[in-house]
């Protein structure tokens, strides 16, 4: 499944007919040549306009290029205002946005114009890139193009998950040149007939179809899809199971979770109850909890990694998926810290609204569990074992099903319901689902699953600290300026990696 779209403008975002052959018809005027049927001018509405010129007119290439220097003088100043947003385009693109897609224009028309013609329509807020030729008559390929917004996007690696969406044939023939599908839009100038030849991943009719496809990947014809050469099938399939199956494949994997310290169960407690039930010293009793979940997490990893994998040959992925994050040091620093600083402002808010006194067993539960290992113990398996485990059900495979069907926003939220619920007791279930949405909003943001679990791991080593600390310490005595700082570390840190991942490019999808 992709997480970036790119638009063509010309016959996509914008009936632009009418300006693009007017000052076609002016240009060619300026040659003596009289072309009074706009209709057959058409044919200008997209491709690169020197070619176009060229190949129309047989125009050498300083003709075309004089005939394109012309063509400016009548739509720098008129033609581009000869223009309008197709109905349902505006609409389309915030619902695209609030689902968590990265939206960008590659058009071969000039930057300088496509911005302004964005703006006019106030479609512009809804793109984080938008790339289209020079003024000098460079970046005109369409391939080209959609490179540079790929550079731009900083997503060149990661291609298998952008989709193009264009009207002529040079959008297919430059996103295929790419190494990324396209969709043909059938309502802009491209014939059907052109369109297919040129063999899009799909080809929809209307505004409303297209919105159809990219949110729901519901197409309701079916032209020109070719699963087997693209490998799409699986990512239309994926928004097609019926409800039940849905919700099974969503919750399935906290059952591993949970399968998995059965068998643990099974592998360590029942051969020592046997033993002890024949004679011999200890039994089940010796086993720490601390100790049955690390065996716990240990035997889940591997099945994680292996359903996560599969997630991604069915999202058409081969490697990570979204966008990877480089997780430089100031950016990791930044996060332990502003993770820590959040988990412990959490916690504490919490024991001021008294809530954990509402809930006593949870805490007595907790100190047993402690006392039975040593620090050491208890800091591989709650520090550093569980946090990765967890991750990848809850963000790495529960997040990313839940915004297969429902984007961005509802996976975030559920993700962390689910994750909260996980922990059983209402304690756990405020700070687990505040936590959990706020991992899960890092990996929407970072596409990089290192990025929570490394921010799960502060937040879970910090709380192993701080419990391990004597209550007579004079380390209690600090503890207000710490909370201070605290509040300082968790806004200016949220604040560093929001704008770490705007200015990286913004993505959607999962590891």
């Amino acid at each position: 499944m992709w997480n970036t779209i790119l638009f063509d403008l010309d016959g996509t975002l914008t009936d632009s007919a009418e300006g693009i052959t007017k000052s076609v018809q002016y240009a060619l005027a300026h040659f003596g040549i009289q072309e009074t049927d706009l209709k057959k001018l058409e044919c200008f509405v997209g491709p690169p306009l020197k070619e176009q010129f060229m190949k129309y007119c047989g125009f050498s290439e300083e003709q075309g290029q004089e005939a394109v220097r012309v063509y400016r003088e009548r739509y720098s100043t008129i033609g581009i205002w000869e223009n309008r947003a197709y109905k349902g385009i505006k609409e389309m693109l915030s619902k695209l946005c609030t689902r968590g897609y990265t939206l960008g224009v590659a058009s071969s028309k000039p930057t300088h114009f496509v911005k302004q013609i964005l703006e006019r329509f106030e479609l512009l807020p809804y793109f984080e890139v938008v790339v289209g030729s020079e003024l000098d008559g460079s970046r005109t390929d369409k391939a080209e193009v959609i490179e540079e917004a790929l550079r731009q996007l900083k997503i060149r690696e990661y291609r298998q998950r952008v989709l193009m969406v264009g009207d002529k044939e040079h959008d297919v023939n430059g996103a295929r040149r790419a190494g990324i599908p396209c969709v043909g839009v059938a309502y802009g100038y491209g014939s059907r007939e052109e369109l297919l030849k040129a063999q899009p991943l799909a080809i929809v009719y209307s505004v409303s179809e297209l919105a159809a496809f990219l949110i729901d990947g519901r197409l309701e014809r079916q032209d020109a899809v070719k699963p087997q050469e693209t490998g799409q099938k699986d990512r239309l399939d994926l928004h097609r199971g019926r409800p039940l199956l849905k919700i099974w494949r969503v919750l399935y994997p906290v059952g591993i979770h949970f399968a998995a310290s059965i068998v643990a169960s099974l592998i360590v407690i029942v051969p020592m109850t046997v033993y002890a039930l024949m004679g011999g010293s200890g039994g089940a009793d010796a086993v720490s909890t601390i100790g049955l979940t690390g065996l716990m997490e240990i035997l889940a990893i591997p099945f994680l990694l292996y359903f996560m994998k599969k997630d991604r040959i069915l999202r058409g992925s081969l490697g990570a998926e979204g966008i990877k994050i480089k997780a430089s040091p100031v950016l990791v620093l930044v996060l332990l810290f502003a993770a820590a600083a959040l988990s412990d402002l959490l916690s504490q808010g919490m024991a001021v609204l008294r809530i954990p006194d509402l809930f006593p067993y949870y805490g007595e539960m907790t100190d047993e569990m402690y006392a039975q290992s040593s620090f050491w113990a208890v800091l591989a398996v709650v520090g550093v074992l569980a946090p990765i485990a967890e991750e990848m059900v809850f963000r790495g495979l529960v997040y990313a099903r839940v915004k297969d069907y429902l984007g961005g926003r509802w996976g975030i939220l559920l993700s962390g319901f689910i994750f909260g619920i996980y922990h059983g007791n209402m304690v756990q279930f405020i700070f687990a689902f505040c936590l959990g949405c706020w991992f899960a909003w890092l990996y929407q943001k970072s596409g990089n699953l290192l990025i929570p679990i490394l921010a799960h791991v502060a937040v879970n080593v910090w709380s192993c600290i701080l419990t391990y600390i004597p209550s007579d310490s004079g380390f209690w005595t600090w503890y207000p300026l710490l909370m201070v700082a605290e509040i300082l570390i968790a806004v200016w840190g949220c604040y560093f990696l929001s704008q770490s991942y705007r200015k990286t490019g913004n993505s959607s999808q999962t590891i």
